[in-house]
């Protein structure tokens, strides 16, 4: 088992659908541990919460949001026959009690918890780093790190992000995602000691999401254990949704003057557009940088445009009406 983290937007998904098409002879299974209840994800899958299905590539995916120790066990009881498990965590996670849960416990000798692996965006580390603490539960306790677009920013600024990854996490290893044969040093590494991790007492503050029962070792009588907080971010979500088509204008010019508070949006659009009734568009924003893709809609499926913003101190009123104001009635 593979334990995959790192902060909302750094690139995620991208390594998972990377990993398991250029590992095409490894069945992996992925279990997504979402956040609270907008399933950031879904564009890996189109799964509800526990349930099992099977990507395209006969891969397993199970969609997760409350208890992930007795979630996996029902997955690897749906499907025996996998070879590697990987942990996706929430970009809004803090990655150590689901660590240290199956590090200590291997599920009566079902899995074997081979590494943590901390996805780094070279673009916007920095700027997560000094906005949520969670980006940097995130990187201390990382076996590999790997940094996203890089080839997107400067040498010397992915040189001066790699001085300060080997300060906040200086056991890992640092591999761009661009690495040759990067999935063989990063994956069934079989020696990598987590004994550290084991011996941290995990204390909970702010907590607003279920985790895992973080086992904790006694050790020696007496002896003082070092602890970890896990502190959950305040962090805003505003969900929205239309059934009417957004006029493609209109909707642009909002998506690509959101606030600077936005860290993350994601969603599906169903524009005004002839192509609207075959393709539905794919719209996602990394602090303010935009991208768009499209995918047919499925036979029968409802259009509707549905789109989730994270941030703080989101003006949800604002942005709602803005939104609104992008609809075409018909």
């Amino acid at each position: 088992m593979t334990l995959l983290t790192g902060f909302l937007g750094s690139g995620k998904s991208t390594l998972i659908n990377r990993m398991v098409k250029d590992l095409s002879h490894v069945r992996f299974g992925l279990v997504v541990n979402e956040f609270g209840d907008v399933k950031l994800e879904s564009q890996i899958v189109e799964a509800q919460d526990g349930e099992v299905v099977e990507l395209s590539n006969g891969c397993m995916c199970c969609v997760v949001r409350t208890d992930l120790v007795q979630s996996v066990q029902g997955f690897l009881d749906q499907s025996p026959n996998l070879d590697y498990l990987l942990v996706e965590a929430s970009g809004l996670s803090d990655p150590l009690p689901i660590a240290q849960t199956f590090i200590s416990d291997d599920l009566g000798g079902r899995i074997r918890f081979d590494s943590i692996i901390t996805v780094v965006d070279a673009l916007n580390f920095s700027r997560n780093m000094s906005d949520f603490q969670v980006a940097l539960n995130q990187l201390k306790y990382a076996d590999f790190v790997i940094i996203t677009k890089d080839e997107l920013t400067s040498t010397k600024a992915v040189d001066e992000l790699k001085v300060l990854i080997k300060a906040l996490a200086p056991k890992a290893m640092i591999f761009s995602h661009q690495e040759k044969n990067l999935f063989s040093l990063i994956l069934d590494t079989k020696n990598i000691d987590h004994e550290e991790i084991l011996n941290f007492k995990i204390l909970q503050e702010q907590s607003v999401v279920k985790t895992p029962a973080s086992p904790v070792r006694t050790g020696d009588k007496g002896k003082i254990k070092p602890s970890h907080k896990v502190k959950h971010d305040k962090v805003d979500t505003f969900f929205y949704k239309q059934d009417q088509p957004m006029d493609f204008t209109k909707i642009g010019k909002v998506l690509d003057s959101l606030p600077e508070n936005v860290v993350r949006a994601k969603g599906v659009l169903y524009l005004n557009t002839p192509e609207s009734s075959q393709l539905k568009v794919i719209f996602q924003s990394v602090a303010l940088r935009n991208s768009l893709d499209a995918k047919p809609w499925k036979l029968g499926e409802d259009k509707f445009s549905a789109m989730v913003f994270i941030g703080k101190n989101l003006d949800k009123e604002g942005l709602k009406k803005r939104l609104d104001e992008a609809a075409v009635p018909v």
